[in-house]
């Protein structure tokens, strides 16, 4: 059947979305001519860019063609949305490369298309209109996207139109390209396809969805061989004609994403009981990567399958290898080239561009793959751990080393992953980053973690999971903020990427507190995956303490997710989706108050980012609501309760759990909380909720709610220490340290303190003020509150004199 394509459907899904910004650049600066390729490849390759993607991962080495999807066309002729062309960065990066960009003209509309190709004072209107449009970028051609055209406009039509403009652009642009995204299967045989080839200079066959939402049973986007409608049927049958007598006419674009469905079983083929949608090659490979690859031979196309224990999920998605046998076939009957919808959906994998490189003759060495299942861990008080899995293509890697998670002026080359990094502060906070190499190329750079060297082995892991790139920034290194909370707050921690905990490299159960960053990541990227969501369901089960904040966690994982993906927000998040910003309004409420909970009451309004403060624009932070158990705890301001709130938490018993845990969710990232000290403030409050027992297991000797005693920093330590504690209501303080023999050498009475957050310091040094020996101490803290109630709590700390 004739059902819309991946560009059709992304279009629609992405229409409103502004351009990239990196692909517009600075609009003031000259576009450069076309300059001469280094690189000779054997065969045209031909990419669409689409404008929301980035151009961050092009291999310009290896395409010959970028085609800027694009700008909009209307029935009478004149342009629409340009999408902020020209796109001068992206133009002048490519054409300094050699590679030619195409401007991609879209119009979906059957009734439109009809008028436009029809109507001769609208086509001529849009034939001046688009030559310009070319002239403005300093393009080098057009490639039409006109798609759902009328059967009766398959024919003779479409092929007058695109004779003329061909001849049109031929005269006014010397030199212009003229090209048509074609159908892979003429559906009812309305398409003359050979008059359309000889109508323009080369045909884009659109070589995918032969399988989607329309779909009865699994299978794959584009199969090279199997049944009667194939990639191989394609070439051979439908484009038959053009492939005998004018192959060099014919583009083979193949499909850099897949589709995930929930079918019946886990059997090839399946039948589909629901769709969950579109699968970029970069979220499929680390899906099979966890799951296995299946390879099915019928159709030479891979796939993998998992049960969540309700339902079977099989996702297909074409690989390195699926497209090199695509990439045979079409090098076998010498067409003139290949192409892909669409770049950009690999990310920083480098399996496909390393396809092109081995089959189209690249002589430039590429970029091995970034390390993946990134950790940095805690060994001991003066030396962290931190491993990777080994990257393809690599020969060894770059460990990068800083302070503050902005420069790294300090890297050590390894040919290990596995690095032990000793000889460093105790107690100070290191930021890492590893970069893959090779004899001539670097990596992209994994994201940056960080960890802090102590005694405490197993107290806090910070979890990075923000993979989305929208927000720009390559740096990934918003684990800042996190770490640097901690670290305010004396506390130790470990940190991981969230591959490690899928691989199982890192287990969340050796960890009191999980700190989950998920920033803005979606349903491309997935918030919680399967996996994820099993190893959660696990932690929380054995009485965990998980703080996850992120903006679109609800709209992936309730508003589009399976129902698992909903059970799971609902039962171990206790959580319900309400709306996908507040009051479905996006870029517009950016300001927080507390609900004067016993959490965060008397903490002042504070704002997240709008994209001028340092991080990203939070511009869609879910709506939601506690259910559960759970609790409402943080609110928009200017927004009802009753239409969504910021945050929840919970602090009791998870399903099948055998010890109570707690929750605390912001549905915002916390990492774009400003000003710093109401972020510190926050992470202050949330480690106090957590550090407090449950309610249900409290006794007249455990401290009152909202009190905590933090450990000591540093610790060890060599000439003085800091011990800060918060109180809930004013009192009398009582502060002794011990020695291992119980021996009483400092203590300190404080009367009459007030409610907050309070320090004690002490320099080694008994009553008298003589230092103590090297050793091992215990400083045991008393409140007394007005009500002469008693509470005690003892910290342990390490003196090295």
């Amino acid at each position: 059947q004739d059902f819309k394509s991946i560009h059709q459907l992304e279009w629609e899904k992405h229409k409103n979305f502004e351009t990239n910004e990196s692909l517009i650049g600075n609009t003031n600066e000259t576009i450069i001519d076309l300059q001469t390729r280094e690189t000779q490849l054997n065969a045209t390759i031909f990419g669409y860019l689409p404008y929301w993607a980035t151009s961050d991962y092009l291999q310009y080495s290896l395409l010959t063609h970028i085609a800027a999807f694009g700008v909009n066309i209307n029935s009478n002729g004149t342009l629409g949305n340009d999408h902020g062309w020209p796109w001068t960065a992206l133009i002048n990066e490519a054409h300094a490369h050699g590679v030619k960009v195409i401007l991609t003209a879209i119009l979906f509309s059957g009734d439109d298309i009809h008028t436009l190709i029809t109507t001769p004072a609208y086509k001529n209107t849009f034939f001046v209109n688009i030559r310009n449009k070319i002239l403005e970028g300093n393009a080098d051609g057009v490639n039409i996207d006109f798609e759902s055209l009328n059967n009766a406009d398959k024919g003779a039509n479409i092929v007058n139109f695109m004779n003329d403009l061909t001849t049109f652009l031929h005269n006014a642009i010397p030199g212009c390209e003229v090209s048509y995204a074609s159908p892979a299967v003429n559906w009812g045989g309305y398409w003359d396809l050979a008059g359309l080839a000889n109508a323009c200079d080369y045909l884009f066959i659109m070589g995918y969805s032969f399988a989607g939402s329309w779909s009865s049973t699994s299978g794959p986007m584009a199969p090279l061989t199997g049944g009667s409608i194939n990639i191989t049927n394609t070439v051979n049958t439908q484009y038959g004609t053009v492939t005998l007598n004018n192959p060099q006419k014919l583009i083979l674009g193949l499909p850099y994403y897949g589709y995930h469905w929930i079918t019946v079983n886990g059997e090839v083929r399946a039948s589909i009981l629901s769709n969950v949608g579109s699968k970029f090659y970069h979220s499929y490979q680390s899906g099979a990567d966890i799951y296995g690859e299946i390879w099915d031979a019928q159709s030479q196309s891979p796939w993998y399958r998992y049960d969540d224990g309700d339902d079977w999920h099989q996702v297909w998605c074409d690989n390195d290898s699926s497209l090199g046998l695509k990439y045979d076939l079409a090098q076998s009957k010498n067409l003139k080239g290949v192409g892909m919808w669409a770049l950009g959906y690999d990310e920083e994998r480098m399996e496909l561009w390393y396809e092109l490189y081995n089959q189209f003759g690249g002589t430039e060495l590429l970029a091995p793959n970034a390390p993946e299942k990134f950790r940095v861990t805690i060994e001991n008080a003066t030396s962290l751990r931190v491993s990777f899995s080994n990257a393809p293509f690599a020969t060894q890697y770059f460990v990068y080393l800083s302070n503050n998670g902005i420069s790294f002026p300090d890297s050590i080359i390894s040919g290990s992953n596995d690095l032990l990094i000793q000889g460093l502060d105790t107690d100070s906070l290191y930021y890492f980053k590893v970069k893959a190499v090779n004899d001539s190329a670097v990596s992209k750079p994994t994201e940056v973690l960080a960890a802090i060297p102590s005694i405490n082995q197993n107290e806090i892991l910070i979890v990075h999971g923000f993979d989305r790139n929208d927000s720009g920034n390559e740096l990934k290194n918003y684990i800042r903020q996190h770490a640097e909370a901690f670290k305010k707050q004396n506390i130790d921690f470990s940190s991981c990427s969230n591959e490690a905990i899928i691989s199982g490299k890192i287990s969340l159960n050796n960890y009191e507190i999980v700190d989950w960053i998920l920033g803005e990541e979606s349903s491309v990227d997935e918030s919680f995956n399967f996996t994820e969501q099993q190893k959660i369901k696990s932690y929380l089960q054995q009485g965990g303490k998980l703080f996850i904040s992120g903006s679109e966690i609800g709209w992936d994982l309730s508003n589009l997710g399976a129902t698992a993906d909903q059970q799971f927000y609902a039962d171990y998040l206790k959580t319900e989706y309400i709306d996908d910003a507040p009051l479905g309004q996006s870029s517009t409420y950016y300001n927080i108050q507390n609900k004067n909970d016993e959490i965060f009451d008397g903490i002042p309004q504070f704002n997240f980012d709008d994209g001028t403060h340092g991080t990203y624009n939070v511009d869609w932070p879910d709506a939601i609501t506690a259910i559960n158990g759970g609790k409402n705890c943080l609110l928009y301001s200017g927004v009802s309760e009753n239409d969504g709130v910021a945050a929840t938490y919970f602090d009791g018993f998870f399903p099948n759990s055998t010890s109570p845990g707690k929750l605390m969710y912001f549905a915002f990232p916390f990492e774009t909380v400003y000003p710093e000290s109401v972020r510190d403030t926050l992470m202050s409050r949330i480690i106090q909720f957590f550090k407090i027992p449950p309610a249900d297991i409290k006794s007249e000797k455990i401290l009152p709610r909202k009190f905590i005693l933090f450990q000591n920093y540093p610790n060890p330590f060599n000439s003085k220490t800091k011990i800060s504690f918060y109180i809930p209501e004013s009192g009398n303080i009582n502060i002794s340290v011990y020695n291992v023999l119980g021996r009483k050498i400092v203590i300190s009475n404080q009367n009459n303190v007030t409610p907050g957050n309070h320090e004690f310091v002490w320099n080694g040094k008994n009553q008298n003020g003589i230092s103590v020996n090297s050793g091992t101490y215990f400083i045991r803290f008393q409140f007394t509150d007005n009500r002469n109630n008693v509470y005690t709590d003892i910290k342990k700390m390490v003196y090295l004199k």
